[in-house]
C-alpha cells in the first residue's frame, strides 16, 4: 500500500496541523477497515480490497519517495472553483488537491478530501468502468453517486469530522445486501439526490444525474473540464476491449 500525506501549501486559511493529522487518521481508519486492538480488517468481503494509508506532514522534506501527495492549495490555483479534485502527476501517480479557501467552512475539507482520496485510489487516471449485471458500463467512480451524504467520524483527538459517503463493489456488479456505506442505496446503479454516474451507452460516454449537482460541478461542466469530458479525453473509444470481452460474455450467459 503506498501511503498518501497530507501537507498544507496554502496560505488564505489558517489550518490546524492537527486537523490534518484527525484527517488522516479518518481516511486511513475508514478506508482500510481498521479495528481498534485488531489491526486492519482488509480485505472486507463486503468492500473493496484496497485502502488509503494517511498521514500529515509539515514539511516538504517529510515526504518520502514515492508517496502520493494531496495538497492544500491556495484558491487561484482552482480550475473553476473546483473544491478539490484527483488527478495524476507527471510521475504516474495519483495526487489530490484541496483549496479550503472555497469551502462554506474550513471543516468540509475533510468530506472533500475523503471523497478524492477514496476516488483517487479505485480509479487515479479515470480510466476504469465496471460492468452490471444488468450489462451496463458504469465508470468506477466510487463517491460521485452518493456525493451529497457523509458520516461523522470521531477520531482519536475526540473531535468529530465529516467523512463522504461512497459505494460499495456490489453497487457496481450487483447483487443483494449493502450498496453504500450509509445503506441509502436500494439498487445497484441507483443515484441519490445531488449524484451523478458516467456511462458507455450506444457507443458514447453520458452522464446521468440525480438533480442538480453541486455548483462548482456544473461550473466544471461548462468548462469541458468536468468528469465527462475528462472520461472522453482518457478513453475517447470507450471502453478497453477486455472489457467488451466481457460485457459480451455476459451478455452470452444469460441469453444461455
Amino acid at each position: 500500500m503506498t501511503p498518501w500525506v497530507l501537507i498544507n501549501r496554502q496560505t488564505k486559511v489558517a489550518v490546524p496541523h492537527d486537523l490534518l493529522v484527525d484527517m488522516a487518521e479518518m481516511i486511513t481508519v475508514i478506508s482500510c477497515g481498521v479495528e481498534p486492538g485488531v489491526g486492519f480488517a482488509l480485505p472486507d468481503p463486503d468492500g473493496w480490497d484496497h485502502g488509503a494509508l494517511c498521514r500529515a506532514v509539515q514539511a516538504e522534506s517529510d515526504i518520502q519517495p514515492g508517496e502520493r501527495v494531496m495538497d492544500l492549495l491556495d484558491p487561484d490555483a482552482a480550475v473553476a472553483g473546483a473544491l478539490a479534485f484527483h488527478e495524476m502527476d507527471s510521475s504516474g501517480k495519483p495526487a489530490a488537491h484541496l483549496f479550503p479557501a472555497l469551502e462554506d467552512t474550513l471543516l468540509d475539507i475533510t468530506i472533500s478530501a475523503s471523497h478524492e482520496i477514496f476516488e483517487a485510489e479505485g480509479d487515479g487516471d479515470c480510466d476504469k468502468c465496471i460492468v452490471g449485471q444488468d450489462g451496463v458500463v458504469r465508470c468506477a467512480e466510487t463517491c460521485d453517486p452518493v456525493e451529497s451524504t457523509s458520516f461523522d467520524y470521531v477520531a482519536r483527538s475526540g473531535k468529530t469530522y465529516k467523512c463522504s459517503n461512497y459505494v460499495l463493489p456490489r453497487y457496481f456488479t450487483g447483487g443483494t445486501g449493502k450498496l453504500d456505506r450509509l445503506n441509502q442505496v436500494t439498487y445497484s446503479g441507483q443515484l441519490l439526490p445531488g449524484g451523478y454516474q458516467i456511462q458507455w451507452v450506444n457507443g458514447q460516454w453520458t452522464q446521468s444525474t440525480n438533480g442538480q449537482k453541486r455548483g462548482y460541478r456544473r461550473r466544471l461542466d461548462d468548462l469541458g473540464l468536468g468528469r465527462l469530458e475528462t472520461r472522453k479525453r482518457q478513453m475517447p473509444t470507450g471502453p478497453a476491449q477486455s472489457l467488451l470481452d466481457s460485457i459480451e460474455n455476459f451478455i452470452g450467459k444469460v441469453l444461455r
